[in-house]
């Protein structure tokens, strides 16, 4: 009995022995079974929970752990082989139930977006154990392996997630003999197991041939060389200074001598006997405005910035500036004319000086001055020369743009040469020629053949649109609601406005310095323009430099759209170590940081410090220097961006930490560096010569319309008589759209503009582009931000017969001040009179309760006079609820909840009549 039982337990522990693929001779053969040729369904547990209390479990997970780290191989299999046997064993059994799962039933991961595309690999061949180990690789798709892994990790199967990125690995790698598949983790955790670079093996075997000489004679060979080298480097440093110490002692001693005839050198000499225009004047950042002449510093320079100005004329005026910019720039030093005689008494003339006196370059100033430096220990003082009579009036400072070089100064003198009446002649053509130059839509009965590409702003190809691919190379007329509209002579296209309305209607794409603030900066341009206000598209720190737009006036009501708008800038970055992986590195962690991320304020910060979502669109790297720890990148974002933020988040992941070196922003919405950037110093020399010379031709090319920062919006052009009433903050309805642009969708943002090119308001499009072509009446837009002045054009609405009617009415008390029936209005006006702006539903109902309206609507107001503290509650929660509303929408909520009111009541005494007549007829 004893014995039938023994051997009853030995049959089924054979029963259920495991045995798996393995590589004969292997380390691993003692943990893979008593038969190492096969491996069957028995030998698979598909829980996870089975692993750790069956014998088919524990076996399993040794044997594959033994097989994933061995790198034994043989002349006809290697373990790297029976690991992916193995383990496409166990995913085909588990998830695909073959062979013969029966508890296999459907599931999601099974779909064609899961992990259905890998079936074919999994089952290649029918599990056959006779191919080689990258067979299935022929039919995976590594692309899918992602949707995969996440079904079956949403469905806890941690451990055949494992198997499929280990068998993803396993093609992606696919090792030599010898060499396992380099994955980091277990198989048999929880945690996913990911795919690692493999280990390069090193087969060079290095075959040292030292040669005739030893090591050490090598080496004393080589510091020999680098000892000569330096030596004679030493001497030629020594023997070129000397030379050019001679050469330098022999130009200031015939410079002592008086200047020559001809050309002279253009050794600059200002710190020996310059003038005092060559100073630098004692003063410090903190006493900096737009009226000082200091020049930059080297390091106040952005990486975009030009260096500051080295050579400078002999006049200059008290508003001049030393800054450089675009639109101010010396091209070369000032040179003299060579003269003819050696006329000690003849005034010397300079290229690029107009006006300008006598400049004593030979007179020494006194250098007495103890503690101070050469160039701190001269003060500003006045240069004596010879009275001109030409300076009677004042003289323009000199500009010396990069568009109109020297020869502009030139230009000036003769200007002020010529006599009235050839200055009025000139003048007078000068008008004309801009009068002849009219911008604006005209009425026609067919679209003209215009080229409209050279006109400005936003009636720039206002007759041509593009179509998307295969079109784009077709230019069709812009859509046309109708060609015919009086056209009223009123307003005019934005460049000719007078001075005044260009000033308070303009913007100024502003290169703001280091150091002041933005607020600062703002507030010294309405100091300089004298205007009422300014206004500014997105704060910049103190120390950023670069652009910033500058609204002033009317211009003010843009600067939401452009402070919401994407930002540009070129920022350096400065890490605290030397990068292991370099410029690779440092541009593989730059692309890392795009798209959405977590961001907090800095501590010093003009918002409130929370976290955030900040998007970073795109990045590039210019320029990197591993040795010096620094690197600059451009960056484009989403406004409210901290570039600062960004680069200690850069310096964490690259594991030294950083911070940002230096930052400058090349563009803020519609403006960047190529727009016409200028310098205060510009607004200020500017201004100089409009209230000196009453030329505005400077002012004009420093400012420029608000219109340029509307360019990029879709266009609705309105007729003439329609203008007024959208400064009123009316709709604009079908009747007054005149052109609109393709591809208008419904509540996008769209720019209304007149027909000389004027922007009327900022609107959100209430139709699109179809309902425009093919409705006959409706509200095309609502005005959002209304920017023109109101009554810059005549007003032609509510003139008619009717409005003048209802304007009589209203006046003698015969309607309520919105337009309403009360208990005065005639019965013949209620009956004929239609409110287009009523739903259609309720327009007749409203109509026929019209005049016991009113009367309702005073016995609430009588019974609602007792004031209990539950009243001043709900007074309270009405106040909260419409707090902010204007008194148009106020008025238009009161007239649509009488309008209820009165539909109601409508329909109760029309269900009580019908009552009445039931009750009749019975």
């Amino acid at each position: 009995m004893r014995f039938a039982t023994g051997a009853a337990a030995l049959s089924l522990w054979l029963r259920h022995a495991t045995a798996l693929h393995v590589a004969k001779g292997s380390p691993c053969q003692t943990l893979c079974g008593n038969v190492l040729d096969a491996t069957t369904k028995d030998d698979v547990v598909c829980k996870e929970s089975d692993y750790s209390v069956s014998a088919a479990g524990s076996v399993y997970q040794q044997c594959v752990s033994c097989e994933l780290t061995s790198d034994y191989s043989t002349a006809s299999q290697t373990d790297v082989q029976w690991l992916l046997y193995n383990l496409r064993y166990a995913v085909s059994y588990c998830i695909f139930g073959y062979p013969e799962n029966p508890n296999v039933g459907s599931s999601p991961c099974l779909t064609r977006t899961a992990c259905e595309p890998f079936q074919d690999a999994i089952k290649y061949n029918d599990l056959a154990s006779n191919g080689t180990e990258f067979d299935y690789c022929d039919n995976w798709d590594h692309n899918q392996l992602a949707g995969c892994t996440a079904c079956l990790r949403a469905g806890d199967n941690h451990y055949l997630t494992n198997f499929m990125t280990i068998l993803d690995a396993g093609c992606q790698q696919k090792p030599d003999p010898g060499q396992t598949v380099s994955v980091e983790g277990s198989p048999f955790s929880k945690t996913s197991v990911n795919a690692t670079d493999p280990t390069p093996t090193n087969t060079y075997v290095p075959n040292y041939n030292s040669g005739p000489i030893s090591l050490g004679g090598k080496v004393g060979i080589a510091i020999g060389g680098v000892v000569v080298i330096l030596a004679l480097t030493g001497f030629c440093i020594v023997w070129n200074g000397k030379r050019r110490r001679r050469a330098f002692l022999k130009k200031m001693e015939m410079k002592q001598k008086g200047p020559a005839n001809g050309w002279p050198s253009p050794l600059n000499v200002a710190g020996l006997n310059g003038t005092p225009l060559s100073q630098r004047p004692l003063r410090s950042w903190e006493n900096d405005t737009p009226n000082s002449s200091r020049p930059t510093h080297g390091w106040d320079e952005s990486p975009l910035s030009p260096q500051g100005e080295k050579a400078f004329p002999r006049y200059f005026s008290p508003y001049s500036s030393q800054y450089n910019s675009p639109v101010s720039g010396t091209e070369a030093p000032n040179m003299q004319w060579p003269t003819n005689g050696s006329d000690p008494q003849r005034q010397q003339q300079e290229i690029g000086i107009a006006l300008g006196g006598a400049d004593d370059s030979q007179q020494d100033w006194d250098d007495s001055h103890k503690g101070k430096g050469r160039s701190e220990s001269y003060e500003l003082r006045e240069v004596d020369h010879q009275w001109d009579a030409r300076q009677r009036h004042p003289s323009p400072p000199v500009l010396q743009h990069p568009a109109h070089p020297i020869t502009t100064q030139l230009r000036i003198t003769a200007l002020q040469k010529m006599t009235s009446g050839e200055s009025d002649k000139m003048a007078m053509e000068i008008v004309k020629a801009s009068e002849e130059e009219e911008f604006a839509i005209k009425p026609q009965a067919a679209v003209p053949q215009l080229d409209t590409s050279s006109w400005p702003l936003l009636l720039k190809n206002y007759d041509k649109r593009k179509f998307p691919f295969p079109l784009d190379t077709e230019r069709m007329p812009l859509l046309v609601r109708t060609g015919h509209f009086t056209p009223i002579p009123a307003g005019c296209s934005p460049l000719k406005r007078d001075i005044k309305s260009y000033i308070s209607s303009g913007v100024i794409n502003l290169d703001k310095p280091s150091n002041p603030s933005s607020h600062e900066v703002v507030a010294w341009v309405k100091r300089m323009l004298r205007v009422e206000k300014t206004g500014h598209s997105g704060t910049l720190d103190p120390k950023v430099t670069g652009c910033l737009i500058v609204c002033v006036d009317r211009a003010t009501r843009l600067v939401k759209s452009q402070q919401g708008a994407g930002k540009e800038y070129v920022a350096v970055i400065r890490l605290h170590d030397k990068l292991p992986g370099g410029q690779a590195q440092f541009a593989r962690a730059l692309e890392t940081l795009t798209g959405a991320l977590f961001q907090r304020p800095p501590l010093i910060s003009a918002v409130k410090r929370q976290l955030r979502i900040r998007t970073i669109y795109e990045t590039k790297l210019i320029e990197f220097d591993n040795d010096r720890h620094l690197g600059v990148f451009w960056v484009s974002c989403e406004a409210g961006t901290y570039i600062r933020t960004l680069c200690v988040h850069l310096g964490l992941l690259l594991g030294v930490g950083g911070h940002m070196q230096e930052l400058r922003r090349v563009r803020s919405g519609a403006m960047d560096e190529s727009k016409g950037m200028v310098t205060l110093h510009d607004v200020l020399d500017a201004q100089w010569m409009m209230d000196n010379t009453r030329d505005e031709s400077y002012l004009r090319k420093v400012i420029s319309p608000l219109e340029t920062l509307l360019t990029g919006y879709k266009r609705i052009v309105v007729k003439d008589s329609a203008v007024n009433a959208v400064c009123y903050g009316a709709k604009l309805m079908l009747p007054g759209l005149l052109r609109y642009e393709s591809a208008i969708e419904v509540h996008d943002e769209v720019v209304l503009m007149t027909t000389k090119g004027e922007a009327i308001a900022i609107g959100i499009a209430q139709m699109s582009t179809v309902e425009m072509s093919t409705c006959d009446h409706g509200v095309v837009a609502k005005v959002k931000r209304c920017i023109m002045e109101r009554d810059l054009y005549p007003r032609r609405w509510g003139l008619g017969p009717l409005a003048s009617e209802k304007k009589k009415m209203k006046a003698d008390g015969k309607l309520d001040k919105f337009g309403r029936p009360n208990e005065a209005t005639p019965a013949k006006w209620v009956s004929e009179y239609k409110d287009f702006s009523a739903p259609a539903g309720d327009a007749a109902a409203a109509a026929s309760a019209a005049p016991a309206t009113p009367q309702k609507v005073v016995e609430t107001v009588s019974t609602s006079t007792v004031v209990t503290p539950a009243n001043n509650e709900e007074d309270g929660k009405k106040r909260k609820k419409h707090e902010g509303e204007t008194p148009d929408e106020r008025a238009e909520r009161k007239r649509r909840k009488a309008e209820k009111k009165a539909a109601k009541a409508a329909k109760k005494a029309a269900k009580s009549g019908e009552a009445d007549d039931d009750d009749d007829s019975e």
